[in-house]
């Protein structure tokens, strides 16, 4: 049941949106629902203040292991990086002026986008060598799921050519987390870590192609969050991608 809690969910929050989400919070007499888009891309969490110890600590209660963390050091003085790709889907409003007009310079989008297997790893160094790896990296593998919102202000450039920018903000989780010890000769396979919740905000800017219904998009984001491990630990992080969409305006 666990397994088909998060596809429902995504799938259930597609088919209600064109009509509940057009209704409330943006009526009919406020906004103008005039497309779809989906869209591909990669992105990045750079955490400022995730150790080695911190990673490690997501590792779920009860999973045995035979591995002692003082026996190694932190190896890397870089950040660390969760990154991977998502697909999304949004649904995209024109907000109307008072006397009902609809804004074409403006947007609004409200989605939602799914990742697998977005992965965050440390390298940890042996302090001394003794029958272990001398090398060994903590790794977290994390499927995740958000909702999105964004407001965009669009200006054109020729017929089929416009630029956008705007702030957005997704909130989401994650399910099926993965704990791994890579070049562990001991490791015995994936252990259980712990779900976590995600806040960003973020600034969008892209450019959209399209002198039909039929639209191409090429954008970028950069911003801001923080991860809630539920363990009750928060990290802080600098959040970043490149997504490539394709839709279609009615």
């Amino acid at each position: 049941m666990k397994k088909l809690y998060w596809p429902t969910l995504f799938l259930l929050f597609t088919l209600i949106s064109h009509e509940s989400l057009a209704q409330f919070p943006l009526g009919r007499q406020k906004a103008k629902l005039s497309g779809v888009r989906v869209y591909l891309g990669g992105h990045d969490d750079a955490y400022a203040n995730l150790s080695a110890k911190g990673l490690y600590s997501m590792l779920k209660p009860g999973q045995q292991v035979d591995f002692n963390l003082n026996e190694y050091y932190q190896a890397d003085s870089y950040a660390a990086l969760m990154t991977g790709g998502t697909l999304g889907i949004n649904l995209i409003f024109n907000p109307r002026n008072t006397d009902g007009s609809v804004r074409t310079n403006r947007e609004i989008r409200i989605g939602a986008d799914l990742g697998l297997d977005r992965e965050v790893m440390i390298d940890m160094q042996a302090r001394n060598t003794g029958g272990r790896a001398d090398n060994i990296a903590l790794c977290v593998l994390e499927n995740s799921f958000n909702l999105e919102a964004a407001y965009l202000f669009k200006a054109p450039i020729s017929q089929a050519l416009e630029v956008y920018a705007g702030p957005g903000a997704n909130l989401g989780g994650t399910f099926g987390n993965r704990f791994l010890f890579i070049g562990d000769p001991s490791d015995t396979g994936d252990r259980k870590a712990r779900n976590s919740n995600y806040l960003r905000a973020y600034a969008i800017a892209g450019a959209t192609l399209g002198a039909n219904k039929f639209f191409f998009q090429l954008e970028g984001t950069a911003g801001a969050g923080t991860q809630i491990v539920h363990d009750g630990k928060a990290n802080f992080l600098g959040t970043y991608g490149l997504r490539i969409g394709v839709g279609y305006r009615w």
